[in-house]
């Protein structure tokens, strides 16, 4: 059965993309970034992410304690058993947040911006709309 298979040769593309992931890639200490708005990667040292992200987090959030956190958690979780709704909502995950690079910017080249994605999100909008369904409903 598997002699029925034939293989193509790579193509010019494959190719490249092939020689760019051995030779630009795989350095130590190198990663790459998306670009917001196009289909563009970029290189990046490690050291010069982080302080991208690290920049991008502060300017948005503030730091807490994870006794705070986990204060914060269980207070979500009485208000959602409350609700009726402790089997809906799930527990805020603690993720890593990430940059994508804004390359679409003037400034991009001197001073490159970021766009933060954090895959952390709480359920709020569950509990919003049983307190609005309730106010309607009372109305």
């Amino acid at each position: 059965m598997l002699g029925d298979i034939t293989f193509i040769s790579y193509s010019k593309i494959q190719r490249k993309l092939n020689g760019d992931i051995k030779n630009g890639v795989r350095k130590p200490n190198t990663l790459l970034i998306p670009a917001d708005k196009t289909s563009n990667f970029y290189a990046i040292d490690v050291s010069s992410y982080n302080k991208l992200v690290k920049e991008d987090v502060t300017k948005t959030y503030k730091k807490s304690i994870d006794i705070l956190v986990r204060e914060l958690d269980a207070k979500s979780a009485k208000r959602a058993e409350q609700l009726k709704l402790d089997d809906r909502i799930e527990k805020l995950a603690m993720s890593e947040a990430f940059v994508m690079l804004k390359d679409h910017e003037p400034s991009f080249v001197d001073h490159p911006t970021c766009c933060l994605i954090s895959s952390s999100k709480s359920e709020i909008g569950i509990i919003s709309k049983q307190i609005l369904d309730y106010i309607n409903a009372s109305a």
